[in-house]
Order: C-alpha cells, then sequence, then structure tokens
C-alpha cells in the first residue's frame, strides 16, 4: 500500500542551483582516470540518507542553507566532484577539474517516513527521492517530507569514484556543516604506476578479467530493486552453520546456494557469483585516504546443480579461496598492468562474458564501512540510510550495509533479475525480510535512544 502511495505521488523540485567550491586558488586542470577506473562502465550510483524530524529542529530552509554552504566549501577539498569527464587528443576519458559546480535540487515530497516502503525503492527512489544526474559526476538532492523530515541523496558516477571514496567525502560534508574540520584530506593521485610488474600478466588474472572490447555490455535487461532487513541473529546463524570466518563470506555463500536453488529448470547452467575486494588494505603503500577506484573483482562459477547439493560449508571454502586470491598486492598491480595494456577500452570482469550455459551472474560488494551513524549535518545521525543501483544488464548487484538499529544487524540493497528476487525470498529461509514502513520507524526510534 505504502509502495501503491508513492507511486502515485510526484517530487516537487522546489529549486535547482549549482554549487560550486569556494575559498579554493586551484586552477583548472585535467586529471586522467587511473587504470583502476577502467575497470569499470560508465554506470551512477546513489547513497540516500533518511532523518527523522525531531523537535526544536531548524526549519527546512535553514537545513537547506547549511547543506549548500557546507557543500560548497567541501567541494573546495574534494574538487574533483565539482568537475566533468571529457576526453583527451587520445580519445581518453579524463576528468577535468574546472569546478562547473555541483547540481543541488530543493525538493517536497507529500509523504512521510512512515509512507516511504522501501522494499521497492523503485518506487520512491528513482528519480524522484534519489535524482537523476544530468550532467557532471555529483548531484545531490535534498527533499523535504510532508512529516518535517529530511532525505539527501547523492548520485555520482563510478568512473570517478568508489564506495569508500564517497564516504570520505560524506563525513567530511557533514563535519564542516557542524562547524568541524575534515578529518580526512583525501589524495587523488593516481594508483602508485611505478609498482608495475614488467612481466605478462599470470593466469590468475587473464582467468578474471577480459577485455572491455571482447564484451558487448548491454542495459536493456530489466533488474529489479529490493532493499532487505537481515536480523543479527539470521547472520550469527549462517556463520556457524557455514563454519565462515567471516559474516560475509557465510553470507555471500548463502547467497550464491540461494540463487543457484532458484534455477531448478536449469540446473546444468553456470550461477556466476563476483566478490568485489578493495585494494586499499591491500598494498604495501598507504592508501586509507586515497579517492578514486581502488577495486577488484574475484569471481567463480559452478552449475545450479553442484552448487545446490554442496554443504554450505563447502560452498564457503570456495569463497574463501576466491577472496584469498584478491587479496594479495600482486593482483592489484597485475590487474593495474593488464588495464594499462588494453587502451582506452579497460578490461572488465569475466562475469560480464556471456555463455550459452550462464544461467545467473551476480556481485556481491560489501558496505560494511558505510558511515550510517557518522552523516550528521547538525539535526541528528541519520534513522536509514542505503545506497541505490538504477542501471540495467544481465548482471545483479547486492551489497550489505550495517542498520541503524544495530551496527551487527544489515540492510541489504539488491538489484536482481526478477527471478533471482523470487529465488531469494522463496529460499532463503526466511532471512530476507523486506523492509516496510514498520523498519523505518523502529530504526528511527532506535536511532534516537
Amino acid at each position: 500500500m505504502a509502495s501503491e502511495r508513492c507511486h502515485e505521488t510526484s517530487v516537487v523540485i522546489r529549486h535547482r542551483e549549482r554549487i560550486k567550491a569556494t575559498g579554493t586558488s586551484l586552477q583548472e586542470h585535467r586529471m586522467p582516470l587511473s587504470n583502476l577506473d577502467f575497470l569499470l562502465p560508465p554506470v551512477d550510483v546513489g547513497v540516500f540518507f533518511v532523518y527523522r524530524n525531531r523537535e526544536h529542529q531548524l526549519r527546512s530552509s535553514s537545513k537547506f542553507d547549511t547543506l549548500k554552504t557546507s557543500l560548497s566549501e567541501a567541494l573546495a577539498t574534494y574538487y574533483p566532484l565539482a568537475g566533468v569527464i571529457t576526453e583527451n587528443l587520445r580519445g581518453e576519458p579524463e576528468l577535468l577539474c574546472n569546478n562547473s559546480g555541483v547540481d543541488f535540487l530543493e525538493a517536497y515530497f507529500e509523504r512521510g517516513i512512515a509512507e516511504l516502503d522501501l522494499y521497492n525503492p523503485e518506487e520512491c527512489l528513482e528519480g524522484k527521492l534519489v535524482p537523476r544526474k544530468d550532467e557532471g559526476v555529483f548531484c545531490i538532492q535534498a527533499t523535504e517530507l510532508k512529516c518535517g523530515g529530511l532525505v539527501i541523496a547523492c548520485v555520482f558516477d563510478h568512473r570517478i569514484a568508489d564506495a569508500y571514496s564517497i564516504n570520505m567525502f560524506l563525513l567530511g560534508w557533514s563535519q564542516l556543516a557542524c562547524s568541524k574540520p575534515i578529518s580526512i584530506i583525501p589524495c587523488f593521485y593516481c594508483f602508485p604506476h611505478q609498482l608495475h610488474y614488467a612481466s605478462l600478466c599470470n593466469s590468475s588474472i587473464t582467468n578474471l578479467y577480459v577485455p572491455a572490447s571482447s564484451l558487448s555490455l548491454s542495459n536493456n535487461c530489466s533488474l529489479t530493486s529490493r532493499i532487505y532487513h537481515v536480523s543479527l541473529e539470521h547472520i550469527n546463524r549462517l556463520q556457524i552453520l557455514s563454519k565462515a570466518t567471516t559474516k560475509l563470506q557465510a553470507f555471500s555463500a548463502f547467497l550464491w546456494q540461494t540463487i543457484a536453488k532458484g534455477m531448478k529448470c536449469n540446473p546444468e547452467n553456470f550461477c556466476k557469483m563476483a566478490i568485489v575486494v578493495d585494494g586499499r588494505s591491500r598494498l604495501n603503500h598507504d592508501m586509507s585516504t586515497y579517492f578514486g577506484n581502488l577495486l577488484g573483482v574475484v569471481f567463480r562459477k559452478h552449475t545450479a546443480k553442484d552448487l545446490s547439493s554442496m554443504k554450505l560449508s563447502e560452498v564457503v571454502g570456495i569463497v574463501e579461496e576466491m577472496i584469498k586470491e584478491g587479496t594479495k598486492e600482486e593482483h592489484f598491480l597485475e590487474l593495474d598492468n593488464m588495464i594499462g595494456k588494453q587502451s582506452i577500452k579497460g578490461v572488465r570482469s569475466r562475469i560480464y562474458s556471456e555463455e550459452e550455459s550462464d544461467g545467473a551472474a551476480f556481485i556481491v560488494s560489501s558496505g560494511r564501512k558505510f558511515p550510517m551513524s557518522e552523516v550528521d549535518f547538525g539535526w541528528g545521525q541519520p534513522n536509514f540510510g542505503s545506497y541505490h543501483f538504477g542501471w540495467g544488464g544481465k548482471v545483479g548487484h547486492i551489497m550489505p550495509i550495517p542498520s541503524t538499529s544495530c551496527e551487527e544487524e544489515w540492510v541489504v540493497c539488491a538489484r536482481l533479475m526478477e527471478w533471482q528476487v523470487v529465488a531469494l525470498e522463496t529460499y532463503g529461509e526466511g532471512i530476507f525480510r523486506s523492509l516496510t514502513s514498520g523498519h523505518l520507524m523502529l530504526f528511527s526510534d532506535s536511532a534516537e535512544e
């Protein structure tokens, strides 16, 4: 019912403004994309936060002013976000840091938090609470709700930043809004090319990645977005049953097996799963403040029949091996070297390659560093937050992030084919609970305690 109300109600854009960096003497310049930026196709990613109206808060107009003033200050430090993607003379995309600014939209939505059913985010988020980016590499929308609550949503071009990088920005922006100094000063230098391997890429890298020129990526296939709540009890139970070293490994193995069970009509087809690995802690250099893309993608494929018949601990064993392969420094150095040899096309994870026997493909990435409780602009921590993926194609995406009610519990945002959603909800043993307005109110109460 809540989703129907969202669908029937339009968001009213009251004001649109271009926010530019202030207090900076930085000259216009071009910033080449790093090799690892070429690992990603040109897709946009959304992230949003929901704030409940509390007593004695500022009026919405004052909140908007606070957001815009602090954003202008934040862009002086995170200046690439105010730039645009252009091409150099060789046809390579690069970032023109010209302070063209960031679109900031002020909006109103005739619905309250209790009426948001984020289980089906396409009804309330896509093009409504989460804007569509028209130009530049970054845009923001702040939407006042009927109940006085506020939704702050950002959309960024994945070619210039990963989730870790945007998390750094969000933290710095909120700190400036509270008249605090930015705690993390970003570094924009490219991946350390001086560490390139002179040798040819080894077989493990070529088994994981393929030249982008060999793929025909299509966004015509329809994917469905869902947001779930996974309880701490279920997370702990999965780890105990699977004997996994980490909760993410247990969860990934369970996802893989569950989607494979949804392929009963085609048990001999392959079910492919990839896991995104952050390279910042894998290198012998301090890359903790690096702003850009520093990701690797490891993957495996097995037939649905094999995955369905395995014990969960056996699937975990495969997951642990694939993650181990992608957490070595050599993996990122060889990947960087491989991409550098592919000119402007770059490479993609082999999970995007299509074969007749491929029945399912999805990527798992961890949002455990999502700064949920820290993005406070002066009116309290958010009562809910999540990422939003709006792209199409045949490869799904699943990201677990910490919940506001308890950081040990998870909110899981998923972008999958419809039959894969059915598989999760049919064979998922009740673990994937639809995120409803009731959960939002519960999270709101927890955040205020």
